[in-house]
């Protein structure tokens, strides 16, 4: 198989991988590039249907084999919404969770399946519209017992202070998760939801 490294230099977002089955070996000439739109950059990545897809801040670009194991083509997904914050990209199954907005397009959490993005969060875009916009990218997430839980500043804070959970289990009428929130605790890494618990109770970070 093959590592990947994404990178991004304002202008072009570059995906690198090492040599087919040897992890130590990175050619200089095993690049590939994407042109970023204005005031884009690239976020994070995840992987799906055996396709690695690339979440940049106003897109989502998708990078696969096309014919032999060496061959790769790269293509940008047929959705308007994109990453504002790379630690809140998880995945659930065969969808990826991450909190995106777009031109016209809500704040919120999306759910991408491989082709088009919808809006989990549209109970509480209201709130969500309160966020403090130059903080976004601090924003982060972890999906823990079935729950999807992120974090964010709100109300002009500087400073995560905030938390929803999404029920990816119980789920409403029209098939998004149910929401719990808003919660007046707030984390600063999604390692802290990973493994950190006290009397089966998760334990948050905070910034000193």
């Amino acid at each position: 198989g093959y590592l990947f490294g994404i990178s991004d230099n304002a202008i072009f977002g570059q995906i690198s991988w090492c040599d087919l089955g040897q992890p130590e070996v990175w050619d200089a000439a095993s690049i590939d590039r994407l042109k970023l739109k204005e005031g884009e950059r690239t976020e994070g990545a995840d992987y799906l249907y055996g396709k690695l897809i690339i979440f940049n801040t106003y897109s989502i670009w998708i990078y696969y084999v096309s014919g032999n194991e060496e061959s790769w083509k790269l293509e940008e997904a047929p959705t308007s919404v994109g990453c504002v914050a790379p630690n809140t990209i998880k995945k659930d199954g065969q969808r990826i969770l991450f909190l995106g907005e777009a031109p016209g397009k809500a704040l919120g959490i999306y759910s991408f399946n491989g082709t088009s993005s919808e809006l989990l969060t549209d109970d509480i875009s209201p709130i969500l519209a309160r966020a403090n916009k130059n903080k976004l990218r601090n924003a982060c997430a972890e999906i823990h017992d079935d729950i999807y839980t992120f974090s964010l500043a709100l109300y002009g804070s500087e400073i995560n202070n905030y938390s929803f959970d999404l029920d990816l289990i119980n789920r409403k009428e029209d098939g998004t998760p149910a929401i719990y929130g808003p919660h007046t605790f707030a984390f600063f890494s999604s390692a802290v939801l990973n493994n950190r618990q006290n009397n089966k109770q998760w334990l948050m970070g905070d910034e000193q």
